[in-house]
């Protein structure tokens, strides 16, 4: 039996040149925006769950349109499943040997990844861009714009975003985040009540928001991790919006953290690695 306990974090250091995004300051009983748009209220109303290729996926049920935003942002879900069945990803705890021999990793590589990207004939139009965080270290991003008739086409570059980090061309840790999101602060749960939760279907039962969806290998298992807003009562009283991370093996929630929504919105994919680092030395308990 995993054990599951409270990873309150304060702040994180972003990597540089990762994300220049921003956020708004949240209001009481407003919509937390992200700068390049406004989306829809009332978009509870399409919670339709999605059909993909690959419904294995333990987060699977968790994705639907409330998102990433029309069918070209949930495009980005589809070829996220497809391009990640059966990868391997290095271990990343051997990052923090002494005396790495990057052999060791044995990670899918980058032409690996762009064979298979190329292969499920990914959108003409999907972008990608790469950030050098050392000479052995980078992340190479892959993001969907909207259509050109899309409501969205004139405030939005792009609706969702595929991120791979590697490490001496190894795989070890991919996400895919939106990049055009609202957060409605009606109806979103209570932290306290998401850190009741065991399994991957009671997040299920809440429907909520995702807002990252990320993996990588710890200990030879797949840890996967999932990050929804939820409201957390500060030590004043007052209602704060916190970004919600789960960290799952399967169906089991084995961890979970949570920080400030205003922080890690400012580079969902960065913060999502940042994540991932900081609770190695828990993970690895379990």
């Amino acid at each position: 039996m995993y054990k599951k306990g409270l990873i309150l974090l304060s702040g994180l250091f972003l990597l540089a040149a990762c994300g220049e995004g921003e956020t708004t300051e949240p209001e009481p009983n407003e919509s937390v925006v992200d700068t390049e748009a406004e989306t829809e209220t009332g978009t509870e109303e399409n919670n339709k769950n999605t059909e993909t290729n690959n419904p294995a996926h333990s987060y699977d049920n968790l994705v639907n349109e409330t998102t990433f935003t029309e069918e070209y942002g949930l495009q980005a879900w589809e070829d996220y499943q497809a391009i990640n069945e059966d990868v391997t990803f290095g271990e990343i705890t051997l990052l923090n040997e002494e005396e790495l021999n990057y052999e060791d990793l044995d990670g899918t590589t980058i032409g690996e990844i762009q064979d298979r990207i190329d292969s499920i004939d990914i959108r003409e139009d999907v972008f990608h861009d790469e950030v050098e965080l050392s000479e052995e270290e980078k992340l190479i991003f892959y993001r969907y714009p909207p259509a050109e008739d899309s409501e969205y086409s004139e405030s939005a570059a792009f609706l969702a975003e595929l991120t791979f980090y590697y490490a001496d061309d190894n795989l070890m840790f991919s996400s895919i985040t939106p990049g055009f999101y609202s957060v409605e602060l009606n109806d979103l749960p209570a932290a306290t009540d998401l850190m009741m939760m065991t399994t991957v279907p009671e997040i299920e039962d809440v429907n909520p928001r995702i807002y990252t969806i990320a993996e990588m290998q710890i200990n030879g298992d797949n840890i996967q991790q999932v990050m929804t807003p939820a409201m957390e009562v500060n030590e004043e009283g007052s209602e704060e919006l916190m970004a919600f991370y789960f960290f799952t093996k399967g169906d089991e929630i084995l961890q979970y953290a949570y920080l400030p929504f205003e922080m890690v919105s400012q580079d969902f994919p960065t913060n999502s690695i940042l994540l991932f680092y900081q609770l190695i030395p828990e993970l690895e308990k379990l």
